[in-house]
């Protein structure tokens, strides 16, 4: 049986991970969805995890002295 909820979830997250579409445009058309009960808390948790990207360590952009100056 086909499940409209399970599939514009796939989509949105195989469109965020392939870069056709911002998460912050998906995340308005599930918020549209779910407004419509079209899918559940489950399906936006679902998107959430599968597209979740960890904010970068903030020391990871800080150069040693030494590379900043190139090396002089």
């Amino acid at each position: 049986m086909f499940e409209f909820n399970t599939w514009i979830v796939n989509n949105l997250i195989s469109g965020v991970k392939g870069g056709k579409f911002s998460k912050e445009w998906a995340a308005v058309q599930l918020a549209n969805y779910y407004l419509k009960g079209k899918i559940t808390d489950e399906d936006i948790m679902r998107f959430e995890e599968e597209t979740y990207i960890p904010e970068p360590d903030p020391e990871e952009d800080i150069y040693p002295e030494e590379e900043y100056n190139g090396g002089y």
